[in-house]
């Protein structure tokens, strides 16, 4: 049922986080996670990852073209991703035609 969620999400939404816009927000939240991962947050910056970015494209590929090499650290920021969207609205797109 969840996976059903995104999809639909995917093509009719986008989630937004009232708490979380700009890419300094998100450089904040990264950092927030452990000591470990504040390294990544210039990563974020350097690539403009602000939270539309975060919460509707970022995945596994993504974070492994952006550098990140550890297949631990970039699961862990997936799932506190998927965390946040459980946090969040979503706003319906109208379908175009």
């Amino acid at each position: 049922m969840l996976a059903f969620f995104h999809i639909v999400v995917f093509l009719l939404g986008i989630y937004s986080n009232e708490k979380l816009n700009s890419c300094q927000d998100v450089c904040k939240w990264i950092r927030s996670l452990s000591k470990d991962y504040v390294p990544y947050a210039e990563i974020f910056k350097e690539h403009n990852v602000d939270a539309y970015w975060l919460l509707n494209h970022i995945n596994d590929e993504n974070l492994k073209e952006y550098g990140i090499e550890r297949a631990d650290h970039r699961h862990a920021i997936l799932d506190n991703i998927e965390q946040l969207k459980k946090q969040c609205s979503v706003q319906i797109v109208p379908e175009s035609k």
